[in-house]
């Protein structure tokens, strides 16, 4: 995917700490997906704005992201994330232990709604991110919700998936399901009365909702 000039300027701006922007590179030569650097910025302000500090991830990738949240909670970081791959479990166990936030972050090697699903309770996660499978978005949205504090957020990131969303870019065939799993998510976070939601046009596109007070739905 080409990167428009604007975002390779605000990339260059971004500075990273050299250990995590160490694992990053080495992620990316690996063609492993890692978050963005600008949505990783805007997502370490909402944490650091919100007090985040108990995250649900969705798609572990090798730790990367889980990584640099716990590092932007600090001492009080506690992170679940889900991955169904049994290589990348592996390595983003590595990578945590190597980074010593073992007892900071839990990887679930499992798949993310039956995980999702065996979560008794509700309203435990300040903040969910939505990183997985585009095909899964709308059918892991409920227990999302259900997931989430009142006034926490769930985060969706590639939600435009290369311009195709929004039929800016032509529709490949072999993305056509992820594209419509995508176009009804986003008609669902925009139209649930339980949410309040932004899309943000980050090259590939990012939704933030936030989960109501009753009182307001």
């Amino acid at each position: 995917m080409t990167v428009d000039k604007n975002i390779q300027y605000i990339r260059s701006l971004l500075k990273e700490e050299q250990d995590t922007g160490r694992l990053r590179r080495e992620e990316e030569q690996r063609h492993i997906p890692v978050i963005r650097p600008e949505v990783l910025r805007l997502l370490t302000l909402c944490i650091r704005l919100s007090k985040t500090e108990k995250i649900l991830e969705i798609g572990a990738g090798e730790g990367y992201s889980a990584i640099c949240f716990a590092k932007a909670i600090g001492e009080n970081a506690d992170i679940i994330t889900i991955e169904q791959d049994e290589e990348r479990v592996h390595a983003a166990r590595s990578n945590i232990q190597a980074f010593g936030l073992k007892k900071a972050i839990t990887v679930i090697h499992d798949d993310a709604a039956a995980a999702c699903r065996s979560m008794p309770g509700e309203e435990i996660f300040d903040m969910v991110f939505l990183d997985g499978p585009k095909t899964h978005y709308l059918s892991l949205l409920d227990d999302c919700i259900r997931l989430v504090k009142t006034g926490g957020l769930i985060v969706a990131d590639n939600v435009l998936y290369f311009g195709m969303v929004s039929g800016e870019k032509e529709l490949l065939r072999k993305k056509r399901t992820s594209t419509e799993h995508l176009q009804e998510f986003l008609e669902a976070v925009t139209t649930d009365a339980r949410l309040l939601t932004a899309i943000i046009n980050f090259e590939d596109g990012l939704a933030i909702s936030m989960k109501k007070e009753e009182k307001n739905q």
